[in-house]
């Protein structure tokens, strides 16, 4: 399938080093710097990652979010959930 079938409308990527975007046309594109080895430039780039992933469900367009390693994609997909539920749903039912 393609990502059109998959109705993606957006495309985060988070890379060391800059993604060459030439051929890819049709979809709201947003890249991220993050050094392989320095995590706090992840973390640093972790609000900037959210805003995109936000404004991009809020307007109900689906994001793809790239990466070279399968850890970052997900530590910039928990803080989006994170930071875009209430602040209850993490607070309620947590045994003692």
């Amino acid at each position: 399938m393609t990502l059109g079938e998959h109705a993606i409308t957006h495309i985060l990527s988070i890379s060391p080093t800059d993604v060459q975007t030439d051929n890819i046309e049709g979809f709201t594109l947003h890249q991220v710097q993050a050094p392989t080895l320095n995590q706090d430039q992840l973390l640093i780039s972790l609000p900037e990652c959210v805003d995109f992933i936000h404004a991009a469900v809020k307007v109900g367009g689906r994001v793809l979010v790239h990466s070279i390693s399968i850890s970052r994609t997900t530590i910039a997909l928990c803080a989006y959930r994170k930071l875009s539920l209430p602040f209850h749903f993490f607070s309620k039912n947590v045994p003692p």
